[in-house]
């Protein structure tokens, strides 16, 4: 039966779950469509016609020897004859229509099925009037009885019809209670509340039915919607649904499932999920499926491989359990999804970053062999440059010399300085450098960085300055390392500053109880977009900046690392040509004490 405003193929079948969704879904099918949903049952009735004929006329029959020593016997022969060719004529039409119904709608078929009714019902109705006025008294009670009986039979059998069952049964009361009403008021009463009480009993038996009738219509319609909705989902996703019965074989499953494993549906309908598996059911993840089912667990994006089709594949299911009303285990319910590409890429993905980590752990391994087999000569190098240098063994012969034994000095140190950086960098990576923690002055510590790099400033024409918010603060940290960030900061401040300007050190405690210690210069300044690049090891802003002012790219990646693990970070905030502001942050939680300076000093260093 087609829906009433959906819009139909040429088929009549609605293209897509949307039309169907939208064709009045809400709206209940009216009386009309519960008559039509009740036309199978009419037609049921027309191709029993013949066997309900044949009833009425053996009833006849039994009347007519019932009544052949009590009543005229030519009236009862012609009424008999008269019900017989009736019955006849009925059983031939109803059973001519039933097999030609397809020429027909189902509001002709139900008129002619009145008609049948009252010309069978018009004839049983001549009975009383013909013979009950004339009957024994006791013989009356066999016709009354008779006629109430065929009339209720009639009414029982024709209740899914309410127009014939109340035309039957009405034509057969209304003429007994008529006949009766001469003989005897109350019974005639009787009969007539008989009467109300069948076509009652029709006319709400068929409102019931028509109820019911219309919930199964509904019912149908949702299922078609579903069985639509889930078709177009089948078909235009990877995905694919299965569902498993109490015995774990499954019930259902979709097309694409069928397709991936290279076998027909119904190979797969009654076979268990572990089967489809073929033989990578053998593998622990199946195992764990398989304990999880028989416990009714959930399965929540299980990866499971599969073999099929001469391949082998990965799968993600995810499944429920079912149960019935009474708490009792009905199967499981999932979808599944084929993701093997992705498994593929993401094996891919680690493969390639073990061989990153493999490669990153040789490199670290030789530059911390070759830093130590390059510092144990260099110590050698700079200690004899040293002694030289400084003439300790007495005044060279000829003046270059000593200036030959400084620039070796010189180189040496800084190459150890280079060859430090690299183990630093080298011990990042393999996780083994570790922070020797004690309580410390970090005013103190600046100004022995501060000397440190007096020489450097001096080499460079740079003015040391100091503005400290504090005359002394102790905090717990590694000396060591927050002495080389310190030493880093400044030497690349003095670095990159030009001749006659200023780098200043500053010391505050920020709104949050922070420790902040700010070294700022006027150098050449950093591009925005490139800052965050500083920090990674071996980098440089650009590529002339590693000829014209040396340097790994090294300093501040480690000076960071150093940081983060006290806990703090270093912070650079810098423009193109408007020098550059770099600050160690230490949090709140390293200061035991701080005294503050009332006035806050600027002395040349």
């Amino acid at each position: 039966m087609e829906a009433r405003g959906a819009q139909p193929t040429d088929s009549g079948v609605p293209s897509s779950a949307a039309d169907l969704a939208f064709a009045d879904l809400a709206a209940l099918p009216d009386a009309e469509a519960a008559d039509e949903y009740h036309g199978a049952p009419l037609i049921d009735l027309l191709k029993r016609a013949p066997v309900l004929m044949g009833i009425s006329m053996l009833a006849a029959a039994l009347f007519a020897w019932l009544g052949w020593q009590q009543l005229p016997q030519g009236p009862l022969l012609w009424w008999l004859a008269l019900l017989v060719i009736t019955c006849c004529w009925v059983a031939y039409s109803a059973r001519s229509l039933s097999t030609g119904i397809a020429r027909y709608s189902i509001a002709a078929v139900r008129s002619r099925a009145i008609l049948f009714a009252a010309l069978v019902g018009g004839v049983w109705a001549s009975c009383p009037s013909l013979f009950l006025a004339d009957a024994p008294l006791d013989f009356r009670i066999v016709v009354v009885a008779i006629v109430m009986g065929i009339s209720g039979l009639g009414a029982v059998v024709l209740s899914r019809l309410p127009w014939v069952g109340v035309t039957f049964s009405s034509l057969l009361t209304s003429a007994l209670a008529l006949s009766l009403a001469p003989l005897s008021g109350r019974s005639s009463l009787i009969v007539w509340a008989y009467g109300i009480a069948l076509a009652l009993v029709v006319v709400l038996s068929y409102r019931r039915e028509a109820k019911y009738a219309s919930q199964l219509m509904q019912t149908a319609r949702q299922a078609e919607i579903i069985a639509l909705l889930l078709r177009e989902f089948e078909a235009g996703s990877s995905d694919w649904i299965w569902e498993t019965g109490a015995d774990g074989r499954m019930t259902y499953v979709s097309e694409r499932m069928a397709q991936l494993l290279g076998r027909g549906r119904d190979r797969l309908i009654g076979a268990t999920l572990l089967q489809t598996a073929g033989r990578a059911r053998r593998s622990g993840t199946w195992r764990q499926i398989a304990q999880l089912m028989a416990s009714h667990e959930t399965l929540h994006e299980v990866l499971v491989p599969v073999s099929g089709r001469g391949s082998s594949m990965w799968w993600q299911l995810t499944a429920r359990p079912l149960f019935g009303a009474d708490g009792s285990f009905r199967g499981y319910r999932g979808v599944g999804k084929d993701v093997t590409a992705r498994r593929h890429h993401e094996i891919d993905v680690f493969k390639a970053k073990e061989a990153a980590e493999r490669e990153s752990k040789t490199k670290s391994e030789f530059l911390a062999v070759m830093s130590h087999e390059l510092r144990t000569p260099l110590n050698s190098i700079v200690g004899f440059s040293q002694i030289l240098a400084e003439e300790e063994q007495g005044p060279h012969a000829n003046p270059q010399y000593g200036e030959y034994a400084r620039s070796i000095h010189q180189s040496g140190c800084h190459l150890t300085s280079l060859i430090n950086d690299i183990l630093d960098i080298t011990r990042f990576e393999r996780g083994s450098i570790s922070l020797v923690e004690q309580e410390l002055d970090l005013v103190e510590l600046i100004d022995v960085c501060l000397r440190m790099c007096r020489q450097t400033a001096a080499d460079n024409q740079v003015t040391l300055v100091q503005k400290h918010a504090f005359t002394q603060l102790e905090l717990k940290g590694d000396l060591t390392r927050l002495r080389q960030i310190l030493i880093n900061l400044l030497t690349n401040a003095i670095k990159f500053s030009p001749s006659g300007s200023n780098v200043s050190v500053s010391l505050e405690r920020l709104a949050d109880g922070r420790i902040a210690c700010s070294v700022t210069d006027n150098g050449m300044g950093i591009d925005p977009a490139k800052l965050e690049h500083i920090f990674e090891p071996f980098a440089q802003v650009d590529g002339g900046i590693a000829r014209r002012y040396g340097g790994l790219g090294l300093g501040l990646a480690i000076a960071r690392r150093l940081a983060r693990m006290h806990g703090g970070d270093i912070i650079i905030a810098s423009r193109p040509n408007a020098g550059t502001v770099a600050r160690l942050v230490l949090p709140a939680a390293r200061v035991l004490s701080a005294t503050p300076n009332p006035v806050a000093a600027e002395a040349a260093a």
